[in-house]
């Protein structure tokens, strides 16, 4: 398993891409979450300037989101700026869900386009995300047998 993206932040509210269209997989996002917080990778959340603050709009994970708003957790985040955007990339990303990796990528964002690589990959909840695999050789323990001298 590939190592999960570190986020650039966290933030408490955001205005999801698409609707929500499983509530059982928000209910279940919602259990895991009590029991464990956030578990996985971050969301991709656009970042607009708005008067002295800023607004966030996601671009991936609603329903991760939509769970950690109704629960009260912080929704760890990596940003990207439309404004460093073409009007055209930006129509791209709020209208599709196939290449954003590969327009990541050209427009180097390479976090996001690793998020986006791991979407399919990794699951949502802790019952789904499985932890990475233990290197076998680091911090074995070995017990020493003591012979009479």
């Amino acid at each position: 398993m590939e190592k999960i993206v570190e986020p650039d932040g966290y933030i408490d509210r955001l205005e999801p891409r698409h609707k929500v269209t499983d509530p059982n997989l928000v209910e279940r996002l919602e259990e895991s979450m009590k029991k464990c917080g956030w578990v996985g990778r971050p969301l991709i959340i656009a970042k607009f300037r708005q008067g002295d603050g800023y607004k966030y709009e996601g671009i991936t994970g609603c329903h991760r989101a939509t769970a950690a708003m109704n629960i009260g957790i912080p929704i760890p985040a990596v940003f990207v700026s439309p404004e460093d955007m073409t009007p055209e990339d930006w129509d791209f990303i709020m209208t599709n869900s196939e290449g954003l990796d590969v327009l990541f990528d050209r427009i180097n964002l390479a976090k996001a386009a690793e998020l986006i690589r791991q979407e399919g990959v990794l699951g949502n909840t802790a019952a789904e995300v499985k932890p990475p695999e233990r290197d076998k050789t680091k911090g074995r323990r070995f017990s020493v047998k003591r012979g009479e001298p």
